[in-house]
């Protein structure tokens, strides 16, 4: 152990001298992103993830009654119409993004634009404002040598409301202080990693993990947030999941519901919501769904567990399915929308549903 310990100082050493070296905790609200909330045209509500690195830009956007969310890139400040395919069934689709200027990365209050569903369409005109910066947290442990070395970094963003909502502000607060856990967590046993990176070398010891968190659903007391995760622990690949988090204002406090707090205790939910799942996979051809599927694989119903990941807005409920779920890993992940209206029957109307009186 003592010839370890020597070990490591020495490459540490060596690391301040040839190399590199990085222990660094990086925080706090900047603005390199922000998000945003609005109408279409057609009355569809819109959220809209805006990051900003220099003359850079990302958008992520989320149409309600959409499971999908969409990443657009734009990379100069001429760049108004891009094309892009935009979930599994659709055509090819045109967005166009007016409003912003691409060197200055400060965003505006408001964004003015249209979004085309299809080819044939002039599009459907939105505005949308600016609800909540997008505040930041990474933490890095690790060193690199001459192509050895590792460690492992996380970073997380997520919505630092400031609208003067406490419930939205108690939001912002909650997903900080879960940031700066999942790091210290995540980060934990960065120097094996390094050491095992400076025995061997290669890119399998940089472990990564991250958090972002974007908003799916925005009203004054009920607040419906998507956390998208990634982890590389070593191995083929990162793996990513998609974990719905659902809040409703209840006695003065956020209440974070699940699931079964949608629908009534007397009705057999579970397999309702199972079947409708089923069926949209199947037209979604997910793999491990389909009659075609190898008997080991194949995926003939749900458990409530199952169903655990979900959000909800104006449509319906969203279930995520992830890595390997109902597809293989190629595939990508898997999203649901079930109608209100359908699941009606089955709904409470004295729990969250009743928030949504479509």
């Amino acid at each position: 152990m003592a010839k370890k310990i020597v070990s490591v100082l020495l490459l540490l050493a060596v690391a301040a001298a040839v190399g590199w070296l990085f222990v660094c905790v990086r925080t706090g609200t900047s603005p390199v992103g922000g998000f945003y909330t609005g109408q279409l045209a057609d009355g569809h509500g819109v959220q809209l993830t805006l990051v900003t690195a220099g003359a850079q830009l990302k958008i992520l956007v989320q149409v309600e009654g959409n499971p999908y969310s969409v990443t657009l890139d734009l990379k100069t400040n001429t760049e108004r119409q891009l094309e892009f395919d935009c979930g599994p069934y659709s055509e090819a689709e045109r967005w166009e993004v007016t409003g912003l200027t691409f060197e200055n990365i400060g965003l505006p209050a408001i964004l003015n634009g249209r979004i085309f569903t299809t080819r044939a369409t002039n599009g459907l005109t939105y505005t949308a404002t600016k609800v909540a910066t997008m505040e930041k947290f990474s933490r890095e442990i690790g060193a690199h040598v001459l192509h050895r070395g590792g460690g492992k970094t996380f970073t997380a963003s997520w919505p630092g409301f400031r609208d003067g909502v406490p419930f939205h502000e108690s939001l912002s607060k909650r997903f900080a202080a879960d940031a700066r856990g999942e790091a210290g967590t995540f980060t934990t046993g960065s120097f094996s990693v390094m050491w095992e990176g400076f025995k061997d070398g290669g890119a399998s010891w940089d472990w990564e993990g991250s958090l972002d968190v974007r908003i799916v659903w925005l009203a004054t007391n009920l607040v419906s947030l998507c956390e998208d995760r990634y982890e590389f622990s070593g191995g083929a690949h990162g793996e990513s999941v998609v974990v719905g988090r659902n809040f409703i204002l209840a006695g003065g406090k956020a209440h974070e519901f699940k699931l079964d707090e949608l629908f009534r205790a007397d009705t057999d939910w579970t397999n309702a919501l199972a079947a409708a799942c089923l069926r949209e996979l199947r037209a979604q051809k997910a793999a491990f769904t389909l009659d075609t599927a190898q008997e080991s694989f194949k995926v003939k119903s749900f458990t409530a567990a199952d169903l655990a990941s979900f959000n909800v807005d104006g449509v319906g409920v969203i279930i995520h399915f992830s890595d390997y779920a109902v597809a293989p890993h190629s595939d990508g992940l898997f999203d649901v929308l079930i109608a209100w209206t359908e699941l009606k029957p089955l709904l409470a109307p004295d729990g969250p549903a009743g928030y949504f009186p479509k």
